[in-house]
Parts: structure tokens; sequence; C-alpha cells
């Protein structure tokens, strides 16, 4: 019988779609490969390959970018995401609306736009909020700052105490990637927020909004930083986030539900046959 091999893609994809050319070195040679092996229409893919995407949209928006005869290789799952049943989810009870971002924030990440949606801040609301970033920044520090953000340690890393800490103060968690970002590959972040059951407060984008219809919303996605502002504000005033049932969400993105997922897939394209 012939070999059967199943590839599993994720951010390199994002290269079919991007400037390579402003990268560096290594990034343009893999970034070329990758361009001669999926958008060379005179490239044969053997039939013993397939590859595998995380997201129905992902599979979707890829389409509008590869060849028929190429995305017919594609099959796709959900992202799969192993939940601690034992984690203590907590929220601060010191009377402050407590937001922020998590993981590194860098230009690519949004931090232009972080530090532009914190100067939008009503100063109505402001002595009501504590805003925080926990996790890497590669820049402006002393804008943030001047801006008041609570930045963690960028001399050395957070202990994994030290980092729930941080985390479990939080009442929203703020995502502020471009609604470019995130058509062809899957979002790891928006899963960490639902790992620690903190609703999110976010610019829209492909996969936020996919990930929201397949198992339900745990925040808002907003058009705009006013949008974002406004939806803050009203969180606010009500003095209380909306209740989510985030044991119901987490359930269905569980490696056993995922894997029944996958097995359908590779029943479909022939790879579980004798």
């Amino acid at each position: 019988m012939k070999r059967r091999i199943l590839i599993f893609c994720h951010g390199e994809m994002e290269v079919l779609v991007e400037d390579f050319g402003k990268n560096g070195i290594l990034h343009r040679t893999l970034s070329r490969l990758c361009w001669n092996f999926f958008l060379n229409q005179n490239f044969k893919i053997s039939e013993g390959i397939h590859f595998c995407v995380i997201g129905d949209v992902v599979k979707e928006n890829l389409s509008k970018v590869l060849s028929s005869n190429v995305i017919e290789r594609f099959i796709c799952i959900d992202h799969p995401y192993i939940f601690d049943s034992k984690l203590n989810c907590k929220t601060s009870t010191d009377g402050t609306f407590h937001i922020g971002t998590v993981g590194t924030l860098s230009k690519i990440k949004g931090l232009d736009t972080f530090v532009s949606f914190v100067s939008k801040i009503d100063s109505s609301i402001k002595d009501k909020i504590k805003i925080s970033i926990t996790g890497h920044v590669t820049c402006g520090i002393s804008a943030l700052k001047e801006l008041d953000v609570d930045v963690s340690s960028q001399n050395e890393s957070l202990t994994r105490r030290d980092f729930k800490e941080r985390i479990d103060k939080l009442d929203l968690i703020l995502f502020f990637y471009s609604g470019d970002s995130y058509k062809i590959t899957a979002s790891g972040a928006i899963l960490d927020a639902l790992f620690y059951e903190k609703p999110i407060l976010a610019l829209r984008n492909d996969y936020f909004e996919y990930i929201f219809r397949k198992i339900g919303d745990f925040g808002f996605l907003a058009n705009s930083l006013e949008e974002m502002i406004d939806e803050l504000s009203a969180r606010i005033k009500d003095n209380e986030n909306k209740r989510i049932d985030f044991k119901t969400l987490k359930n269905k993105l569980t490696p056993e539900l995922i894997s029944l997922q996958l097995l359908s897939e590779l029943s479909r394209i022939g790879y579980l046959n004798n």
C-alpha cells in the first residue's frame, strides 16, 4: 500500500498573502518555497499527500488563494484545546474594572492600535479602570507608562503564578489584531482567553468571528476602536460582565470531540480504507 501523508499547516500559510520581500533572507527563502509549492500551476502534488488547516473559515479563505486542484487536497478540523478542569478562575474584587492584553504586544500584534485605544478612552471612565499588559512589549514602554498602563516586567519572565495572578484580575482581555489578520491561520490567543474564562473585547477578524459562530460568543467583536470604547463604557456603567457558560463553550473544543472531526475527514478522503 502506498504511504499516505497528512501535513498540518498553521502560521506558515500566512506567507501566501503577505509581502515577503520586506522580511529577512531566511523568511524570504521559506516564503518563496511555500509560494512555489502551493501556487506553482506546474507543480503536481503526490496523490498520497493531503493537508489539514485549523478551522472551516481558514480553508474557505485559502480557497480564494489556491487553485481548485490544490484546495481539494485540504481538510479542516477545529482547534482542539486541553482545558484544566481544576483551574480556579477568579476576578478582581477591588471595585476597579480591569482590562488588558495578554502575551507579546508588538506593532504586528496591534501595539500602535492599543496606544490609540487607551488615548481615546474618555476621562470620565478612566478613573474606574485599570489597564495592563501581561507579556513582553517590543517597544514604546515610556509612552505606555505615560498613559498609566501597568506593564509586566520587561527584564525577566513572569513566573506561572505571577502570570495567572495578573490574568485573574482581568475583567476583559483585549485584542487589537487588524481585520486582515487570521484569515488563513488559526489563533491560539483567543482560546487562551477561553481557557482562563475571560470575556474578550476585540477588533473583528475572520477567525474570531468563526469561533464565536462555532461555539458561542464570550465577549464583543467591534468594527472600530470607537465601538470598542463604547462597549467598554457600557460594561462599566452596568458594573458587570455578561454571564457566560464557559464550561459549555470549552466542551465544544475538547481533543476527544475534535478527534471525531479528524476521524470523519480522514474517512472522507480515504485514509482509513484498507
